[in-house]
C-alpha cells in the first residue's frame, strides 16, 4: 500500500507536464522583462488607445506571456503550482484545452471591460493582464470540486480554516493589487462560470486538436516529464506554508479514499439486501424468477429424483441469483480516457468495474491506489 501511495503521490510535478512547462515559461519571460527595462515592457501592456484606435490586437496575446511586476509573478507561480491538481484529475490534454478556452474567453471579456471603462470614463492608463484572469478562472472548479478538509480538529475554527484557505489568500492577493486587477479577477471568475456552463458548447469545439495532443505526447512529453516520487515517506517542507499544502494534499487523498470505500460498502449492502437469504425468501424469489418451477415435473426415467443434483435443474430456486447476474462492463471510451491520463489499463478496467463504470469515482480510486 505504501508503494501505491508513493507512486501516485501528489508531490512534485509527476504527471503534470503542462504545469511544469507553464511555470518555466512564465518565470523565464517575466524575469527577462523585469531585467530588460521599460523599452521592452511596453510591448506587453495595452491601453484603450492601442486596442481601439491603433488596432494593435497583437498586444492581447503578448500581454499574457509574462508579468512585469515581481509581486504578480510570485503569486501567479504559486497559483500555477497549487492548481496542478486539476491536471492530474483532468489529464494533460483536457487541462491544456481548459486553459486555451479560458484564455480566449478571458481575452474577450477583457476587451468588453476595456470598452466599458472607456465609455464610462474610468481612468486606467494601461493594462498589464498577464495570466491574472486565466488563473483566477480556476477558482471556480477549485471551489466547487475540491473538497474542504479541516486542518484543525473540532470547533468553529476547524471548519473555517481548511487547506484551501492558502490558495484563496494567494488568489485574493493577486486579485486586489489595483483597479485593473479587480476587473481582471471578475473576468476570470465569469470565464470559469461560462466554461462550466458550457456556454455556446465551448467545451466541444474550443479545445486542443487530437493530432496536436498525440504529437506532444510522443515527442515533447518525454523531454519534460518528471520521475515518480521515490518510495518512502515524503519529507515535510521547510516552511509552514509548504507543510500546510502537503497536509492538505494528504487529507484530500484520505477523504477521497474514504468516499470510495463508503461507495463500495453501500453497493455491497445493496447486493446483500437484494440477494435472498432464508429458505422462504429463496422459494419466493425462485418462484418469481422461474415461473416454470410450479409446473409438474416429468416422471423420472431412471433412478430416483433425489439422485439428480440440485444444480442440474435450471428451475431450482436455490441457485444463487448473483451468479447469473451479468458483470458490469467498462466503457472502452472511459478506459482510453483514463489510460491517456497515465494509468495502467488493467487497473483502469478493474476500477471502472468496481465503481459501476463511474469515471469520476474510478479516477479517485486510481489516484489513491
Amino acid at each position: 500500500m505504501n508503494n501505491m501511495v508513493s507512486q501516485f503521490s501528489t508531490s512534485g510535478f509527476y504527471k503534470t507536464p503542462i504545469s511544469k512547462i507553464l511555470i518555466g515559461a512564465v518565470a523565464s519571460v517575466s524575469s527577462a522583462l523585469i531585467v530588460a527595462g521599460p523599452v521592452y515592457k511596453s510591448h506587453f501592456i495595452y491601453s484603450p488607445e492601442s486596442i481601439f484606435d491603433k488596432l494593435q490586437l497583437w498586444r492581447l496575446i503578448t500581454c499574457k506571456l509574462g508579468f512585469i511586476d515581481t509581486r504578480d509573478l510570485i503569486l501567479s507561480l504559486m497559483l500555477i503550482y497549487y492548481f496542478r491538481i486539476f491536471e492530474r484529475r483532468f489529464g494533460s490534454a483536457k487541462y491544456a484545452s481548459y486553459l486555451l478556452a479560458n484564455a480566449v474567453l478571458c481575452t474577450g471579456l477583457e476587451v468588453v471591460s476595456l470598452a466599458a471603462c472607456q465609455h464610462f470614463d474610468v481612468t486606467l492608463s494601461y493594462w498589464t493582464p498577464g495570466l491574472h484572469s486565466v488563473l483566477l478562472s480556476l477558482i471556480v472548479p477549485f471551489y466547487l470540486d475540491v473538497p474542504h478538509v479541516s486542518l484543525q480538529r473540532g470547533g468553529v475554527i476547524g471548519h473555517i480554516v481548511t487547506g484551501k484557505v492558502i490558495t484563496y489568500i494567494v488568489a485574493l492577493q493577486l486579485a486586489t493589487g489595483n483597479r485593473c486587477s479587480n476587473i481582471l479577477a471578475g473576468c476570470g471568475i465569469l470565464s470559469g462560470l461560462l466554461y462550466r456552463a458550457n456556454f455556446f458548447y465551448i467545451q466541444s469545439w474550443l479545445r486542443i486538436p487530437n493530432f496536436v495532443s498525440r504529437f506532444c505526447s510522443n515527442y515533447l512529453l518525454p523531454l519534460v516529464q518528471s520521475r515518480p516520487p521515490e518510495e518512502g515517506a515524503v519529507p515535510m517542507g521547510a516552511t509552514l506554508e509548504i507543510q500546510q499544502q502537503q497536509r492538505m494534499e494528504v487529507l484530500e487523498q484520505q477523504m477521497l479514499l474514504s468516499q470510495a470505500r463508503q461507495f463500495s460498502r453501500q453497493r455491497n449492502r445493496a447486493v446483500r439486501f437484494a440477494r435472498p437469504s432464508g429458505p422462504f425468501q429463496r422459494r419466493a424469489f425462485g418462484n418469481l424468477l422461474n415461473p416454470g418451477r410450479n409446473r409438474p415435473r416429468p416422471p423420472e426415467v431412471n433412478g430416483n429424483a433425489d439422485d439428480v443434483p440440485a444444480t442440474a435443474s435450471p428451475s431450482n430456486g436455490n441457485v444463487d441469483t448473483a451468479a447469473s447476474s451479468p458483470s458490469v462492463s467498462a466503457s472502452p471510451e472511459k478506459i482510453q480516457q483514463l489510460v491517456d491520463m497515465g494509468f495502467n489499463r488493467g487497473a483502469v478496467t478493474q476500477a471502472l468495474r468496481a465503481t459501476d463504470d463511474d469515471i469520476a469515482m474510478a479516477t479517485n480510486l486510481l489516484l489513491q491506489e
